[in-house]
């Protein structure tokens, strides 16, 4: 039994560590074709652009992951979501329509990858850590090279043709199956606490990538730095929380990030290792989402992309001052406390009612 787990184990980190790659791949040729539009005005003013990507590669991911855990095939959503990154990612001779296949290419592939994820993650936030941490990586290098005028359309398409071989050979593009089983008859009680707790935990996304539109302060200036402990925080969250609990280290790490941005401004160290601290919860959020929605992982990872895409609308309307974002990491940290206490006795109900 125990080498039986192992070999899961080995197996969900190889996997994982390749959806990662392919992650920062993905994101590296999304934003920086992006940013090629938005910095031309290719057809539409820059915030219509900006609402066009948020809608296409976010917002859609609910519906997105909906279906796939209705059909199945989570490894091909992830090659489907490639070759229209790939195809997207030329047209910029047509950018509407190649925002339109690109954005939608990039929904279905982290719903793909998000679904075999949390199916190989047997509801820990380890591995949900290396999965989306690579994505803020390519994040920042999409943005440089975008700043830099460069869109390689043809390498990035080569490449994501490449990906999309290495899962079907590695990743088995099968059927997604899971044996989660919500009990026969659950309480109705059940499904008010699953209601706001679903809430709550989306409110915090939102908030978080609120927080991290205020892009780390003075630290700014050190190029990578940022980016580089948001990955680290990601990674680290997902394990340090599994071993420490989700709840009470969660909790504490976004409460320390606090002070910490609210001085980001002034100290770019104070920025790094807030942001570092803050970006930990990222992982738990996702994993315990999942747990929410037994045998719907793509609805679990879809919402929450939902939610970030409202966060990004909401940035619009935030003001860029750190008594703000003090304020809003602190809102953070209550809700995603109260979302976890209805978790808590949601899972709780749960086991008492299958005994």
């Amino acid at each position: 039994m125990a080498t039986k787990s192992t070999d899961i184990l080995q197996e969900g980190w190889g996997s994982v560590l390749m959806y990662g790659a392919i992650h920062l791949l993905v994101d590296v040729a999304s934003i920086s074709f992006y940013l090629l539009l938005l910095r031309q005005a290719a057809f539409a003013e820059p915030l219509v652009i900006f609402l066009l990507y948020i809608m296409f590669a976010f917002a859609t991911q609910a519906p997105l992951g909906y279906l796939a855990d209705r059909f199945g095939y989570s490894a091909a959503v992830a090659v489907f979501g490639c070759l229209l990154v790939a195809i997207g990612t030329c047209l910029s001779s047509f950018p509407l329509l190649g925002l339109l296949i690109l954005g939608i290419g990039n929904a279905l592939f982290h719903v793909g990858g998000g679904i075999v994820t949390l199916s190989l993650s047997q509801s820990r936030a380890t591995l949900l850590g290396i999965f989306v941490a690579p994505g803020t990586l390519g994040i920042a290098i999409g943005t440089t090279l975008g700043a830099a005028n460069r869109h390689p359309a043809l390498i990035f398409a080569g490449l994501l043709v490449i990906a999309t071989i290495v899962i079907i050979m590695t990743g088995h593009p099968r059927r997604h199956t899971d044996n989660t089983e919500p009990p026969k008859k659950p309480p109705s009680k059940l499904w008010d606490l699953l209601s706001v707790a679903i809430l709550l935990l989306c409110a915090t996304v939102a908030l978080r990538q609120i927080v991290g539109s205020f892009g780390g302060g003075a630290a700014k200036e050190w190029l990578y730095a940022v980016p580089i402990a948001v990955f680290l925080g990601k990674i680290l969250g997902g394990i340090l929380a599994d071993r420490f609990g989700w709840h009470r280290f969660t909790v504490v790490v976004i409460l320390l990030s606090a002070p910490l941005l609210f001085c980001a401004n002034t100290s770019p160290l104070a920025g790094v290792v807030g942001s570092f601290l803050f970006t930990m919860s990222m992982p738990v959020t996702l994993a315990a989402l999942s747990v929410l929605l037994p045998g719907r992982p793509g609805t679990a990872f879809g919402i929450a992309s939902l939610a970030l895409a409202f966060g990004g609308f909401a940035c619009l309307f935030i003001a860029d001052d750190h008594w703000t974002l003090f304020a809003l990491v602190c809102l953070t940290a209550y809700l995603f406390h109260v979302g976890m206490l209805c978790y808590n006795e949601r899972v709780g109900v749960i086991r008492s009612f299958s005994e």
